[in-house]
């Protein structure tokens, strides 16, 4: 975690790059599919976005992954897609502000109208209560997942999809250690939504995505995301969380 008190980076950030890019594509286009045919405004927002590119080894954040493939889905299906990303840092949210802008510039990435905001709460009030869409949260510290913005974001927008992050095993340490940290399971239920899924951990180490959404018809076989209503997704919840 930078000193600055940007949300960053951390060692699992690699790998949670690699299934963010994996997974991405299919999420926001699912989204502007149904935003152009119901004619709704559709956001995709990354409410922790960090500095846009890792400073160690320059690789792309998850800024500019969903700048980019909300880019390509918006010029594929000629529908314009929002970009909202959130940076409580002033030096980070405008490191990601500058590479966003020399991606326009180099016409990289196309059909955007991109909207920088400081505040998660700010960012929130925002986004229409139509929009359809994804929010997207990776938090470097344990407790920097407010779960009342999640609820927040979840009642006004409810047609937005939430994908969140959990380094599952060092908070299932902290909590048999008897701190109270956020669950994976705590993460999902904050949303309110109908159907809950998360990723198999095997295959990027002991973390987790967890998605939530309230659409119910969702082909994820490609991506290893477990419906939590199902057994199979029961089990994987309990190993992961200890809940």
């Amino acid at each position: 975690m930078p000193a600055n008190g940007s949300y960053g980076s951390g060692r699992a950030t690699p790998f949670k790059q690699a299934a963010l890019e994996s997974v991405a594509g299919h999420l926001i286009g699912s989204s502007c599919a149904v935003g152009r045919k119901w004619k709704r405004p559709v956001v995709v927002a990354d409410m922790t976005c960090g500095p846009g590119v890792n400073p160690e080894t320059g690789a792309d954040g998850s800024p500019l992954i969903l700048a980019r493939h909300c880019s390509l889905t918006a010029t594929r299906l000629k529908y314009g897609i929002s970009f909202v990303y959130v940076d409580r840092d002033e030096v980070a949210l405008e490191s990601t502000r500058h590479e966003l802008l020399q991606l326009i510039e180099r016409r990289a990435i196309q059909g955007l109208v991109t909207c920088p905001r400081l505040n998660q709460t700010e960012a929130i009030a925002q986004i229409p209560s139509t929009a359809v869409g994804l929010a997207y949260w990776d938090p470097t510290r344990y407790n920097d997942l407010d779960l009342s913005v999640i609820t927040s974001l979840s009642r006004q927008c409810t047609y937005m999809d939430i994908l969140v992050t959990r380094e599952c095993l060092a908070a299932k340490r902290m909590n048999c250690a008897g701190l109270d940290v956020t669950n994976l399971k705590e993460a999902l239920e904050a949303t309110g939504k109908k159907m809950l899924y998360a990723m198999k951990y095997a295959k990027w180490g002991w973390w987790s995505f967890g998605f939530a959404s309230n659409w119910t018809k969702r082909g994820f076989q490609d991506w290893d995301f477990l419906d939590l209503n199902t057994e199979d997704g029961r089990h994987l919840l309990d190993d992961l969380d200890a809940s």
